[in-house]
């Protein structure tokens, strides 16, 4: 546990994490089942993968650390200690 956030802090950012995981895993899956249906050259311009066996793969990944990168971010925004620190800034950031 990260000292100063409230456990449902924790919670719920384990929650985003897992959500954009998942949301990610899912397409991948349905990307999966067209290509184990259809013909490998339709399947291979369906998915659009330019021949890279390990697309699906680094599309997962960076979907799980563009949430984590978000969670972050709003967890430090939102906590009071960073908040006041970082005040001036996100006011001119817009």
């Amino acid at each position: 546990m990260c000292a100063g956030l409230p456990d449902a802090a924790h919670d719920r950012g384990a929650l985003a994490v897992l959500v954009g995981a998942y949301d990610d895993w899912t397409g991948a899956l349905f990307e999966w089942g067209v290509a184990a249906v259809m013909a490998p050259g339709m399947a291979e311009s369906y998915n659009g993968q330019q021949g890279d066996l390990w697309d699906p793969h680094k599309d997962m990944a960076l979907a799980a650390l563009g949430t984590l990168v978000a969670v972050v971010v709003q967890t430090v925004r939102r906590t009071p200690r960073y908040a006041a620190i970082l005040a001036p800034w996100w006011a001119r950031s817009g």
